[in-house]
């Protein structure tokens, strides 16, 4: 229900307007945004538009803490101030409940509230404080709506520069005289008042510096009660230091205060590490022929003892290599930083070997600390230094797909470095599939490795023997035996000569024309290549020089398998036992090597190996004499378990075991296998079934 007062209001209008007074349109109400606020006039709370009748009034104060005028309007941190606008009817009633809006420049001040209502009395309040430690000008502004009518009203504004004033530095748990050890850590407070009151959070910055030693962090801000803190750590080689803070907002406000350091003795120099801990030749240049090295100062607490000269000095090794420090020479002092740091840079010389640097604290010649894991590589593969290793050489792969193998490869330069982490291996095989990195390739690992999985294909390019070759192959350079010990080859230096290698499909270490010639360098030579571990391509070594770009290479001889399997009965049997020779079912396999199981133990049980024992030495002690041929034939698939129980029924006879229950993962041939008896009468005519069981589940069962 509205008020009568409104009610009379309304009443008069109406009376006016219908004699034609008021000298204007009664529909038109002007808004005067003057700083008198004149000629403003509202309908009062119910925000509804009066006509003709007037503007409303609205007007703008400043007040402080006791809501008195502030006369030359200014605002002042610590203290608190109002912005109040008063809304009134034309009549100069006040008008309750209507909105009003508050704006004020941002770099002068800021509100508590942009807007609120007015009360019964027609004021809304809002309190208003300096943005700015510095003395600024701006306006502040109200504004309200009324129905279709804006009331609006602004006014002028300054700021009071603050009093800004770094009251104390201190520490506050270190009692006087001021006294610290060397590398040990304690609070440092800074309180800062703003116009004689604690300043507020984090309008205040104060920057650390020091004469010796270290901040946790060197800027700080302040918390709500008006504190900046942070934590000195003392410096290890001074006898004193001085602490000093700056307000970063004042550029006349600083503290200093003066401390007592205990200095601390060093007691060993540690080797942190190397940037590249294995550089290439200056030969090879590029980004790993040079190295930072770090070592680190500390005393009898493994405390850092910063600020420390130390000399670093290059082993008589190191020198003969050609290494160099970056600066030149072989000797240098440095200083280590505020954590005992220091770093040397090592540069590669033309030669492969060690980097050692040999450290001595200055101040203590007793302390000494050398580098260790360091070294120049050639970066290049030596032919005598790599091997690849199949996890298992014969695989079920004849007549089904899906058998695996997993080969690794190894190698190093001719000093034992490993090669550069990321140099790429190539694959190449007759059969089969390579799976690596990316294609038929792998990466080398930090450890001078890498491994790629070789998947049997029973398909068309599949060989009737079973019989599968793998190469792997790099850029390399060929072993020479270094008679003098200088690195480089001389003319008078033996070597092993290289040619173009190929996939030796037929395992005969000669190339026929039906081999693939391989290899990502151009021909060494047109010499006759020696016999040697490495296959070559005829009449394509240079035999006149060693050559560091040559196509170096390994092999790896896998079998592709078949399930079932051939067991022969090798010599007599005994009471106690026979031998028996266990191979794949595969007649087209006539190719072997008679020397595959030069071993001692078990496998060749009750024979008499040596480092020179052939298989045919093993077959002759074993009693068989036909061709040994006819027994070269494949491995059953690796893992193949073996086992032979008696099968006469009633007999005596036992089987003690066998002296192999699996075949080795590491043969292509047959392999021989002892069969124990346990040497009752009948041992000797009793049937004794011996079965080989695959991986696949193909049992094949022979009885003797």
């Amino acid at each position: 229900m509205k008020n009568i007062k409104s009610l009379v209001i309304y009443a008069a209008i109406f009376l006016i307007a219908a004699c034609g007074g008021g000298g204007g349109d009664p529909g038109t109400i002007g808004t005067n945004t003057s700083a008198t606020g004149s000629n403003n006039s509202s309908t009062g709370a119910d925000n509804t538009a009066t006509g003709s009748a007037g503007v409303p009034k609205l007007e703008v104060a400043l007040l402080d803490a006791n809501k008195s005028p502030v006369s030359n309007n200014t605002i002042l941190r610590g203290s608190k101030f109002f912005v109040r606008a008063t809304l009134l009817d034309a009549s100069g009633s006040p008008l309750p409940n209507v909105l009003v809006k508050f704006t004020v420049d941002a770099s002068t001040a800021s509100l508590t509230s942009p807007s609120t209502l007015t009360d019964q009395s027609g004021v809304a309040e809002v309190v208003i404080q300096p943005a700015s430690l510095k003395a600024v000008a701006g306006s502040v502004s109200a504004t309200s709506t009324i129905g279709t009518q804006v009331a609006a009203r602004s006014m002028d504004i300054q700021t009071k520069p603050a009093i800004i004033t770094l009251q104390t530095l201190s520490l506050p748990t270190v009692s006087s005289p001021l006294t610290l050890a060397a590398n040990q850590t304690r609070e440092i407070l800074v309180t800062v008042l703003v116009d004689g009151n604690p300043a507020p959070s984090t309008i205040i910055n104060a920057n650390f510096t020091t004469t010796c030693g270290q901040f946790s962090s060197t800027t700080a801000a302040t918390n709500s009660s008006g504190e900046i803190r942070t934590n000195y750590t003392a410096g290890s080689n001074c006898n004193a230091a001085t602490v000093t803070a700056t307000l970063a907002e004042v550029a006349d406000q600083a503290k200093s205060i003066n401390l007592n350091v205990v200095k601390a003795t060093s007691s060993a120099i540690t080797f942190v590490g190397a940037t590249t801990p294995t550089m290439v030749t200056s030969s090879n240049p590029g980004a790993l022929s040079s190295s930072t090295l770090t070592f680190k100062l500390v005393d009898s607490a493994n405390n850092p003892i910063g600020y420390q000269n130390i000399s670093a000095t290059l082993a008589n090794e190191s020198i003969l290599a050609g290494i160099i420090f970056d600066k030149g020479g072989t000797t240098l002092t440095t200083r280590t930083d505020v954590g005992g740091l220091a770093t040397v840079v090592v540069k590669a010389g033309p030669v492969p070997g060690p980097v050692t640097v040999r450290v001595t604290d200055l101040a203590n010649a007793s302390v000494v600390g050398v580098s260790n894991g360091v070294s120049v590589s050639s970066g290049k593969a030596a032919q005598d230094r790599l091997s690849l290793a199949p996890d298992k050489t014969s695989l079920e792969a004849f007549s089904a797909n899906g058998a695996t193998a997993t080969l690794t490869f190894m190698v190093s330069d001719r000093f034992g470095n490993p090669v550069p982490a990321g140099t790429t291996v190539n694959f190449a095989t007759n059969s089969g599939v390579i799976v690596g990195a990316s294609g038929a390739t792998c990466n080398l690992d930090s450890n001078s490795q890498c491994s790629v999985t070789y998947r049997p294909i029973n398909g068309d390019s599949r060989p009737n023997n079973g019989h599968v070759f793998v190469m792997a192959w790099m850029p390399g350079e060929e072993a020479f035996v270094d008679s003098n010990g200088d690195g480089i080859w001389q003319s008078s230096e033996s070597f092993s000569p290289l040619g173009v290698p190929f996939i030796d499909s037929d395992w005969s270490g000669t190339r026929s024309d039906y081999e693939q010639m391989v290899g990502n360098s151009s021909t060494p030579g047109s010499n006759a290549c020696p016999p040697s571990a490495y296959p070559s391509v005829a009449n394509t070594c240079d035999t006149s020089k060693w050559r560091d770009d040559v196509t170096v290479r390994a092999y790896a001889y896998l079998v592709m398998a078949k399930p079932e399997a051939r067991i022969t009965q090798l010599g007599a049997r005994s009471a106690e036992g026979f031998w028996v020779w266990i191979s794949d079912a595969n007649n087209d396999a006539s190719l072997a090597f008679a020397n595959t199981q030069i071993v001692t133990g078990s496998v060749f049980e009750k024979i008499t190996t040596s480092t020179t024992a052939t298989l045919e030495n093993l077959l002759t002690q074993a009693g068989y004499s036909p061709s040994l041929p006819i027994l070269y034939k494949n491995s059953m698939p690796s893992g193949s378990a073996i086992s032979a129980v008696v099968e006469t029924s009633e007999a005596k006879c036992t089987v003690k075991g066998t002296s192999i229950n699996a075949v080795p993962a590491n043969l292509t041939d047959g392999v021989l296998v002892y069969i124990r008896l346990g040497a009752e009468a009948d041992c000797t005519s009793v049937k004794i079934a011996v079965t080989v069981k695959s991986l696949g589940g193909i049992s094949t069962t022979q009885i003797f």
